[in-house]
């Protein structure tokens, strides 16, 4: 029946045109809308029902009468202003029915209500938001934050009548503010709005649990008892656990330490953080760090004095360990640092080459002479012979035994100089010094026998200042041991029974050289004569020895009595070093 009313009354009801006002209102706000207008100038608006004016929702639902109110007024008898009033945010369809009297061109009205200002904080939430690089140390609730460490404190805006605020007009008139516990001190906050979330970022300074207090201040308001109601809660702040793998991990992978036999060599290894930043000084988190030292090379002894240390150091802003090797042996070594926090370790190898110090003496000195004219001679590597030229050859080292390998006679000039054990200086003679491969070679001649010290100075061409005293080396002088063999022989081929015969030998050495007046060298002499009488009577055949050192030599006088006329063999023996000489052509005459 109502229907059939509407048709019946269609042909008489009066037209009316809408005209609209306000697309988009805010909560709390009585907005104008539209206005109707009757199109018939003749017509005047009566017998209107305003309850026919309803509003409903995106769903197509009719919205409560508390959420959104209606108001018509007549502001003349042919206008209607049509005001609205909501509470409710959302996109409305207000659907105008003013009777069956009047008939409308377009009945529906699209209309989006906005949230009015900010008033509530909901759901609001702080969690760590630099992500741990260790799985099982992320924070364990959305209210544990670490110190120093960037944090996010999310939350959403409400307006006084409850409604969610997907964007906040005028960004720049509202600040993000926290405070910490009783403490009025304001921090602002950069943050940023996404679908109805404000997310903002701070650095938490303080430890232990804390009160927060969470401020969204329009900055157009002239006090904070105007601005939007604070929200407070409990936070937790810990410092963040060490991690032995980050700190070794940022340590440099080809880091390779060069350093001196017998110098500390010192190298830091900073402390991170399971988020990769710097252990502040202030951290109760315990990490500890271990150092191991091995040798690159297996069955290489390490030296018993080699010390590793290890020094905690606390800077004004982190914390860090300062690592010191002290190395005697050279070579490469690894160093193993071990780094523990509670029940995590991590280790990790450094790389170091250990260089040999300073030139300080020389080891495994050897002498090589050469020239001996008597094959059966062994040259003694341990000792020198007087005037005669040696090969010394040594290692040189420091004064841990390592090999100098650095040095060459192209950087260095070689010196020396030679004392007796009464601290005097003796003349010698040195030619061909040079050094290669960690190798002092040299010739030298000394002309006195006798234990010595030689002294070597090694200057750096460049630098002349700059030189390196060795050691002393002990060095034993002997004279080269008399050749018999070797030696010359002069006597007469004929003698006259009874009488004397002077036969002389010029001793020689066993590199061929005369024995010098000054020789220490043993040249006990014997002999024998053939065919000699054996009985004791007047006719014993005799034959003295005698020596006679002129200014620089030493000759041998052999005299020599014969009783029996006739070829005599003579032989001529060395007690000491078991050498003989046989003269076979000594004629005896009759007297």
């Amino acid at each position: 029946m109502e229907a059939a009313s509407r048709w019946l009354c269609s042909f008489y009801a009066d037209k009316v045109k809408i005209q609209h006002c306000r697309s988009v209102i805010t909560c709390g706000e009585t907005a104008l809308i539209c206005r109707i207008e009757l199109t018939n100038p003749n017509s005047k608006f009566k017998d209107y029902h305003e309850n026919k004016i309803t509003i409903f929702n995106r769903d197509k639902n009719a919205v409560a009468v508390e959420d959104c109110e209606f108001y018509i007024n007549e502001v003349n008898p042919r206008q209607l202003n049509v005001r609205c009033y909501a509470r409710c945010a959302g996109r409305a369809t207000v659907r105008l029915d003013l009777g069956k009297w009047y008939q409308f061109e377009d009945q529906d009205i699209n209309v989006d209500i906005v949230p009015s200002t900010p008033k509530y904080l909901r759901n609001v939430d702080v969690c760590c938001y630099q992500r741990s690089h260790e799985e099982e140390h992320r924070a364990a609730n959305m209210g544990t934050l670490y110190y120093g460490t960037e944090s996010l404190l999310k939350f959403e805006v409400l307006d006084k009548y409850g409604n969610l605020i997907d964007e906040v007009r005028e960004e720049g008139d509202y600040d993000v503010m926290i405070s910490f516990g009783d403490n009025n001190v304001l921090h602002s906050l950069k943050w940023k709005m996404r679908n109805g979330t404000i997310f903002a970022f701070f650095l938490p300074k303080l430890i232990g649990v804390r009160k927060m207090v969470v401020h969204f201040v329009d900055k157009r308001s002239n006090s904070m008892q105007e601005s939007i109601f604070p929200y407070r809660m409990s936070i937790n702040i810990l410092y963040p656990p060490c991690s032995p793998f980050l700190t070794l991990k940022f340590l440099d992978d080809n880091l390779e330490q060069n350093c001196t036999a017998g110098k500390s060599l010192n190298f830091e290894v900073q402390i991170y953080d399971i988020f990769g930043n710097p252990v502040l000084k202030d951290s109760t988190e315990i990490c500890e760090i271990n150092v191991q030292s091995s040798t690159l090379k297996t069955g290489v002894k390490q030296h018993g004095k080699e010390q590793v240390n290890i020094r905690k150091i606390i800077s004004e802003k982190k914390l860090s360990f300062v690592v010191t090797v002290c190395f005697k042996i050279a070579g490469f070594r690894k160093v193993r640092l071990i780094v523990k926090s509670g029940s995590k370790s991590s280790s990790k190898y450094i790389y170091v080459k250990v260089l040999p110090s300073a030139p300080d003496h020389l080891n495994t000195v050897g002498f090589e002479t050469i020239g001996a004219i008597d094959e059966s001679f062994r040259v003694d590597p341990t000792v020198m012979y007087s005037d005669k030229w040696s090969t010394l050859e040594a290692r040189l080292v420091d004064c841990y035994d390592n090999g100098v390998q650095t040095l060459s006679n192209d950087d260095y000039t070689i010196s020396l100089n030679l004392f007796n054990d009464k601290e005097e200086e003796i003349q010698t003679e040195y030619k061909g010094a040079q050094i290669r491969n960690e190798r002092l070679r040299m010739q030298i001649k000394i002309n006195q026998a006798g234990e010595n010290n030689l002294l070597i100075a090694l200057t750096q061409n460049n630098f002349p200042y700059h030189e390196f005293l060795l050691n002393a080396i002990q060095i034993q002088v002997d004279d080269a041991p008399f050749y018999l063999a070797g030696s010359k022989f002069r006597y007469p081929e004929t003698g006259v029974a009874g009488e004397e015969i002077q036969l002389k030998i010029l001793p020689f050495d066993v590199f061929g050289c005369r024995l010098p007046a000054s020789t220490s060298s043993d040249y006990n002499l014997t002999g024998t004569i053939s065919n000699s009488p054996s009985d004791a009577n007047e006719n014993k055949e005799t034959m003295d020895f005698k020596t006679i050192k002129n200014e620089s030599n030493v000759v041998i006088c052999i005299s020599i009595v014969l009783k029996r006329a006739g070829r005599r063999k003579v032989m001529i023996f060395d007690k000491d070093n078991k050498g003989e000489k046989t003269i076979s052509h000594l004629h005896c005459k009759k007297n």
